[in-house]
């Protein structure tokens, strides 16, 4: 539930804010091909008289001639008994009339699809770059959204439930590796939150923006999301930074209070540039 904008600063939050920024085989010949023009002596006994009964030469893979020791014949024809033969009209020399030439008569080639090409799937092919503001949480409990007079715009401020918490549907448009950054107070001992995504791991980790001591005047500072089990001590992470094997979708992201008590925004992007 989204908590109404109050009318309060952060300035007891945060004095020293600043403003973010936003080959196949290609026709290739297979190796036991001994195929060549007529008359030519190819230096391999292959066992295979090539001349006709009428004493003419037969090109070996074509039409009425011997197949290639590998089975194979020209383009549009088939090897049956050991003889390239007219084909069955499909086109592709595997004799079973789907089309493609893989020999398992689904007309889709060899990949397992059904149009005769692969699914290229939903991966990234470029770099991409999201901000989320806080206001575009879908659950809010616990903290108080207000604009912030620092030049953060809208923050989520802490309202002393110890049991706050947010959450944000992250979408992401590929399939691709994502790093997760949160800019939120960072000032002496109040520098992590509780962290989840999309209810893992339980219990939830905890999210340090940094590993030591913050300054002992506030500052926004952005954080890449991390995971440290409660029970360690600062700096002892289990995964640092907390990388997301996400698929293109919504991905839930939820932030517990733990000790710092206020958010500016989040930022995403498939690539190791940090926020500007």
């Amino acid at each position: 539930m989204v908590t109404g904008l109050s009318s309060c600063s952060d300035d007891g939050i945060n004095d020293a804010g600043q403003a973010a920024t936003e080959t196949g085989s290609g026709g290739s010949s297979d190796p036991l091909d001994t195929e060549t023009g007529p008359g030519t002596d190819t230096g391999a006994d292959t066992g295979t008289d090539t001349d006709t009964d009428d004493g003419s030469d037969c090109a070996i893979g074509s039409e009425e001639c011997p197949c290639t020791l590998g089975g194979a014949c020209d383009s549009g024809l088939i090897c049956v008994a050991g003889v390239c033969i007219g084909g069955d009209g499909d086109g592709d020399g595997d004799g079973d009339g789907d089309g493609d030439g893989d020999g398992d008569g689904d007309g889709d080639g060899d990949d397992g699809g059904d149009d005769g090409g692969s699914d290229p799937g939903n991966a990234c092919e470029a770099e991409h770059f999201i901000e989320v503001e806080v206001e575009d949480a879908v659950a809010i409990d616990g903290w108080n959204l207000l604009l912030s007079n620092l030049g953060e715009g809208m923050v989520l401020a802490w309202g002393n439930d110890p049991m706050a918490s947010v959450t944000w549907d992250l979408d992401v448009p590929c399939d691709d590796t994502w790093h997760v950054w949160v800019r939120a107070v960072y000032q002496t001992s109040h520098r992590s939150f509780f962290a989840t995504v999309a209810g893992a791991p339980e219990p939830a980790a905890v999210f340090d923006l940094a590993c030591n001591q913050g300054p002992e005047q506030a500052v926004y500072e952005w954080g890449e999301l991390n995971w440290r089990e409660p029970d360690m001590p600062g700096c002892n992470y289990v995964q640092n930074p907390w990388l997301q094997d996400w698929a293109a979708g919504v991905h839930p992201l939820t932030l517990g209070y733990r000790d710092s008590y206020a958010i500016s925004k989040l930022w995403l992007t498939n690539s190791d540039q940090p926020p500007p």
